[in-house]
């Protein structure tokens, strides 16, 4: 297994010659048993972002060190070249998904990961299982309105 090599430019576009698609792969979050797939172009933040998950994330450059969480299976690669990680970290198999893209299925330990639900009804969205989570109210154009407190 390897673990946030780099790769040669030329390899991290790897097409489908019969779908031209970007190969997919399936990002397990350990601690919910949940899935979700991400493409080789797609940072695993944004990818769990957009399968309706959350996770603590700040700065989404690599240097911050908010994300950092562990690979326990699988392997990624980082988008820059000297991640926010030390040498034994990396090793040790501690990514920061912010910089990281899938290479095959992958098992990511993120013990704060939680599904988002959203209430389209209502029109808000909230963190599921926090007992007081900020919800945000959306307008019909779609842009963030009042911020308040809710119960999940």
């Amino acid at each position: 297994m390897s673990l946030c090599e780099n790769e040669p430019i030329q390899d991290r576009w790897r097409y489908n010659p019969g779908t031209m698609s970007l190969p997919k792969h399936t990002i397990t979050l350990a601690p919910l048993a949940d899935s979700f797939s991400a493409d080789e172009a797609t940072t695993l933040l944004h990818a769990l972002e957009a399968a309706g998950f959350d996770m603590p994330s700040s700065c989404r450059n690599g240097t911050c060190r908010t994300c950092i969480c562990q690979v326990r299976a699988g392997s990624v690669v980082h988008t820059i070249e000297w991640p926010g990680l030390s040498f034994d970290e990396k090793r040790d198999g501690w990514i920061l998904p912010c910089v990281a893209q899938a290479r095959s299925d992958v098992v990511l330990d993120i013990p704060l990961a939680r599904r988002v639900q959203f209430d389209r009804v209502a029109g808000t969205a909230g963190i599921a299982g926090r007992p007081s989570a900020r919800s945000i109210t959306f307008n019909t154009c779609g842009q963030a309105g009042e911020v308040a407190a809710t119960s999940s």
